[in-house]
Formats: C-alpha cells, sequence, structure tokens
C-alpha cells in the first residue's frame, strides 16, 4: 500500500477539521549535543544525550526548511531489561523544524508513548499524540486514539518564520487531527536550517517539580519511512537519505542505534 508522500500530505490541512489541545506536562528540549558540531563531515554521525534519529541540513546558505514529513511505525515499549519498580517508562518519536543549534525555537508534532506494571505483574501500555513549539509547552490532540503497529503520518508545515500548522494522519483509523501554531516570541521564529526525524527522551515536570528526562523505555525499534523535508526556492527535497545520523548517548552509554536507507530509517532501543 503506498502511503501518503510529501504532496499528498499537504492536502491533509485542507481536508481536515482543527482539533484543539488540550495542556500536559511532556515538553521536547532542543537537542543537547555532546560533541562539536562544525568539526564533522555532513553526514557523520553526531551524539546528543536526548535525541536519536537523522537531522538534515540545508544545502543552500540562502535558503530554509518550510515543511517536513515522516511516516512510522507506533512502537510497542516495554520496561528496560534491567529496571526496578514498575515504571512508568516513557518516550516519543516526532518530526521537526529547527532545534539542532539553531536558536531557542522548535515547531514539530508527534507521538508519545508509555509502559508500567500493574500489581500483577501485566503491562499497560498508552499513546497520546501532541505538537508543540518550543519553548512553549506541548499540548495533546484529543479523541486521537493510537495502538502499537499503527501506521502513522506526521507533517508540520510553515507558511512564515512564526506560523505553522501540524497534522498527524493515523491511517489505521483513519483520523487525522492538525493544529495550527505561531511562534511564542519574537525571539523564537525558525530559522529553518535543519529538519528532523527522531526518537527522543523528553523532559517533564511531576506536581511542579523541575523537569528532568523521564525514564526511557525499552521501545524496541521505530521503523520510519517516506521522510522528506522541502525548503524555500528548490524543488530538490531533503531526507534521511541526505541527513546525518544522531544517536543518543548518556552516561556513556548509547541508547539508540539508527540506520538510514534512502528515505527510510529504522531506530532501534540498545541501552
Amino acid at each position: 500500500m503506498k502511503l501518503i508522500a510529501m504532496k499528498l500530505s499537504l492536502v491533509i490541512f485542507a481536508a481536515t477539521v482543527f482539533a484543539h489541545g488540550n495542556s500536559t506536562s511532556r515538553d521536547s528540549c532542543l537537542a543537547k549535543i555532546l560533541d562539536d558540531d562544525t568539526i564533522h563531515a555532513p553526514t557523520a554521525t553526531r551524539k546528543s544525550t536526548n535525541w536519536g534519529g537523522a537531522v538534515a541540513q540545508v544545502a543552500a546558505p540562502h535558503t530554509s526548511y518550510y515543511a517536513v514529513v515522516g511516516s512510522f511505525i507506533a512502537p510497542d515499549p516495554k520496561p528496560p531489561s534491567k529496571a526496578a519498580g514498575h515504571g512508568p517508562w516513557k518516550g516519543s518519536a516526532w518530526v521537526g523544524i529547527d532545534g539542532w543549534g539553531d536558536g531557542p525555537g522548535l515547531f514539530q508534532a508527534g507521538i508519545t508513548w508509555q509502559v508500567e506494571k500493574a500489581k500483577n505483574g501485566s503491562l499497560v501500555t498508552s499513546f497520546g499524540a501532541w505538537h508543540e513549539w518550543v519553548p512553549a509547552n506541548s499540548a495533546g490532540f484529543e479523541n486521537f486514539k493510537i495502538l502499537a503497529g499503527d501506521i502513522l503520518t506526521v507533517l508540520c508545515q510553515t507558511s512564515n518564520s512564526s506560523y505553522g500548522v501540524c497534522a498527524i494522519h493515523n491511517h489505521n483509523t483513519g483520523i487525522v487531527v492538525s493544529q495550527p501554531m505561531t511562534a511564542p516570541s519574537a525571539k523564537t521564529t525558525l530559522v529553518g536550517k535543519h529538519a528532523e526525524w527522531i526518537v527522543e527522551d523528553f523532559m517533564e515536570g511531576v506536581n511542579g517539580n523541575p523537569m528532568k528526562p523521564v525514564p526511557f523505555a525499552d521501545f524496541g525499534k521505530v521503523e520510519w519511512f517516506d521522510c522528506e523535508a522541502a525548503a524555500v526556492g528548490t524543488k530538490n527535497r531533503s531526507s534521511t537519505e541526505d541527513a546525518f545520523v544522531v544517536d543518543m548517548n548518556f552516561n556513556e552509554t548509547d541508547w539508540t542505534s539508527v540506520t538510514t536507507s534512502g528515505k527510510n530509517m529504522t531506530i532501534k532501543y540498545a541501552g
């Protein structure tokens, strides 16, 4: 079955009813880069403490990304093999523009997963879909059901550096949700230098406590396909094929393993 590609994905915005989001304590962070990004060859693997996936960089100096799209299969998360207690353990997958050393703004949408152990030892898994323009808080899409194995397409498109719309299509249910967003401030407008397809160990604040990384779930793998990004002034599109790979690494351990093939990518849990 041919899934939505870039041009067809743009039709989502004309066909869907906007869903208003509810507030959530989940928040993405800009990439926490472990090394000097300027010393690498264009496609060399980078390291980040919170991101794993692929990041495309515009080839021309005077252009910028205005749209990014990617499809992936919702994972079936499990507790890490050495984890104690009942959890929960969490993670997220998303597409976005900016955030890799571009400034304080990051325009994105995606899903979050959570798994915990019930008292009888069984696993309870849940998912949520969301949109966000960092540094503003994320907001969830209501009435958007996701199960492990569902095929999702996520698209974020801007009309200028301070306004855009993100949409998510669940191919298994046929439901599409979308949300317009504006930059939180004049200082957080988009540069458009990078576009991303990412699995993240996101930040969360509980009961008013400071934000910190969530306990990271063993997500198995996230299979991505039809990943593309469009830039102003060119018909050529970037994809995971010409992006650089980012491995999540903290406590001197790689927590993701990323492989790309054309417009496709597999992000595996490696913790």
